[in-house]
């Protein structure tokens, strides 16, 4: 009979694994970043690529067309609300004082509630809150700063969803062709389906963005407040990035409002818009659209944030959750990492006992990868 023992070589050549693709991923963030960019545009892209290929007959064709297309649709929505940006740049600075003497009114309110004096507010709000207000000036201008960067990530990113487009065929053949003979059936099922999901998953996702800048443009104008449709379109790509971004989307048109009508009834009124509509989005249009099955637990979905901050800072937090989500839906279809996957899952304090009913095999125990045959 075969016995097995722990292999301490293959353990520390898997953290050596781990150490080195986190420092490529560091160390290659120029390049990395806007090919996952572009990896999750060429899915989005993909049918309608099909589409030109089946009338021109051509796929560099069809892969440009496709391309100039995505462009013209990103085009015509500046345009849309182009009018409100242009506001908003010409106002900055009037915005920035309005975003600032909110701060200052909604402080004030909170210090006076819990009981503060008027002159320790004072005073607080003198020590704090000017580097607070200077957040949106520094921000503004180290995009400004960096525009050539953005700027130069943008086409590489763009050119990146043209070869990916124009190769996909070759690219799937190669990754189908790792499998053996034997596994090649079921290896092209794995992929196929992690595709189509995949595919799912981000079509959903760009509709629910869709979805949330509608509703919460439609609330805020309705509630009366100004660049009412800027608000609601960054709130609804701010979404992208869970808790922070929600309530980032929900906190800046709140305190604009406070700015602007003061202690009235608006500001509150944004405050409970934004709760109701987010409640409506985690319980009823997210999973309606894009499904529970590739939905993460806030514990995975906040390391995911943190790593991805660490990594790539503001695209890694972007990126995060659909690369998490991606990962999950290929774990999901391998077979030693099948348990692995139920971990990310946003329901799992309601699957606690899978593990026990379904996962007690040695075929599911990771160990069994780091053991070796005496």
């Amino acid at each position: 009979m075969n016995q097995s023992t722990f292999s301490i070589l293959r353990f520390a050549a898997f953290l050596l694994s781990i150490i080195l693709f986190g420092y490529l991923l560091i160390i290659g963030k120029s390049i990395i970043v806007p090919l996952i960019f572009a990896s999750f545009l060429a899915f989005l892209l993909k049918p309608l690529a099909m589409w030109f290929e089946k009338h021109l007959g051509n796929r560099m064709w069809s892969a440009i067309l496709s391309i100039f297309s995505m462009i013209s649709v990103v085009f015509v929505v500046i345009l849309a609300f182009g009018m409100q940006l242009g506001q908003i740049i010409g106002d900055f600075d009037s915005i920035s004082k309005k975003l600032n003497q909110g701060l200052q009114q909604g402080f004030r309110l909170v210090g006076n509630l819990m009981g503060m004096r008027g002159d320790q507010v004072e005073n607080w709000l003198t020590e704090n809150l000017s580097s607070w207000a200077d957040v949106p000036t520094q921000i503004l201008t180290s995009g400004l700063g960096s525009s050539a960067y953005v700027l130069g990530s943008v086409l590489l990113c763009l050119l990146f969803v043209f070869f990916l487009l124009l190769y996909r065929t070759s690219f799937y053949q190669f990754l189908l062709y790792q499998f053996d003979e034997e596994d090649r059936k079921k290896g092209g099922l794995m992929m196929r389906k992690v595709v189509k999901i995949t595919k799912e998953y981000l079509n959903g996702l760009l509709l629910v963005i869709v979805i949330l800048a509608s509703l919460n443009s439609l609330g805020l104008y309705l509630i009366g407040i100004k660049l009412a449709l800027f608000w609601g379109v960054l709130g609804a790509f701010l979404a992208i990035i869970p808790f922070i971004g929600t309530t980032l989307g929900g906190l800046l048109p709140a305190i604009y409002a406070l700015a602007n009508y003061g202690l009235s009834w608006q500001p509150l009124a944004v405050v409970i818009f934004y709760i109701i509509v987010q409640s409506i989005e985690g319980n009823i249009i997210t999973p309606k659209i894009v499904g529970k099955s590739v939905r993460l637990n806030p514990f995975v979905a906040i390391l995911a944030l943190l790593i991805g901050g660490a990594l790539w800072g503001i695209a890694g937090m972007i990126l995060a959750l659909p690369m998490m989500a991606v990962i999950k839906i290929f774990m999901a279809n391998v077979e030693l990492l099948e348990p692995v996957s139920e971990l990310f899952r946003d329901d799992l304090y309601q699957r606690e006992h899978i593990f026990q009913e379904k996962y007690d095999e040695d075929r599911y125990r990771i160990l069994n990868y780091f053991r070796r045959e005496k």
